[in-house]
């Protein structure tokens, strides 16, 4: 009987100290993960706050790619008192033509370049135009300037046609009085700012005049 019992005994002993050393109630403990709706819910406010801030954001104004704006109706950006419009070489169809022309045949010259392009320039018939009263009537005038003096080649009698926001019609109405006189037939012309005019010219392309002040005349 005493024999048996101390079996027991052994056998309580050894199971109890393979469970203390286990320990399984702990671990349920150490797996708990509080932090889960904590980044759900900061994952959910990262994605709201581009659109909030989108939302906030004044959209950009389209004026910035806009041109400059024309106050003055065509007319009277023609008629404009003391302003002649000087042809712009480098801004025209001519002057794009002629500097590629003059790339090609000077290759890597400077000099040789500088010569074709003064060349074509040379070929100009006009260095501008102007628009002026006398005796209650309009002339168009197409102009040379030689030093300081300024010869009308073209000079008639005008009266302005179809006008809207950026354009008029010119529309010749009597004889040429220039020095060089020729047909000057009905011409649209584009005001596309405060300072330019254009001309579509049949065999010269656009052509691009700019405002002037203070040129002597005859």
């Amino acid at each position: 009987m005493r024999l048996k019992q101390c079996w027991l005994l052994i056998l309580g002993l050894g199971l109890s100290a393979c469970g203390g050393s286990s320990k399984p109630a702990e671990e349920p403990a150490a797996e708990t993960k509080p932090e889960a709706p904590a980044k759900a819910e900061s994952k959910e406010t990262a994605e709201k706050a581009p659109a909030t801030e989108a939302k906030d954001k004044p959209a950009k104004s389209d004026e910035s790619s806009e041109g400059p704006k024309v106050t003055r109706t065509p007319k009277d950006i023609l008629t404009a008192p003391d302003v002649i419009f000087m042809f712009s070489f480098n801004q025209s169809d001519m002057g794009e033509h002629a500097e590629k022309q003059c790339d090609e045949q000077a290759k890597d010259n400077p000099k040789k370049r500088a010569d074709c392009m003064t060349r074509a320039k040379q070929k100009i018939e006009i260095d501008g135009m102007r628009f002026k009263q006398e005796h209650g009537r309009w002339y168009w005038s197409t102009i040379r300037r030689k030093g300081k003096i300024l010869v009308n080649l073209n000079k008639v009698p005008v009266e302005f046609g179809k006008e809207d926001e950026h354009s008029i019609v010119l529309k010749p109405s009597g004889k040429d009085e220039g020095t060089k006189p020729g047909k000057l037939g009905d011409t649209t012309v584009e005001v596309p700012n405060e300072y330019q005019i254009v001309i579509n010219d049949p065999k010269q392309g656009k052509m691009v005049f700019e405002a002037k002040i203070g040129l002597t005349e005859n």
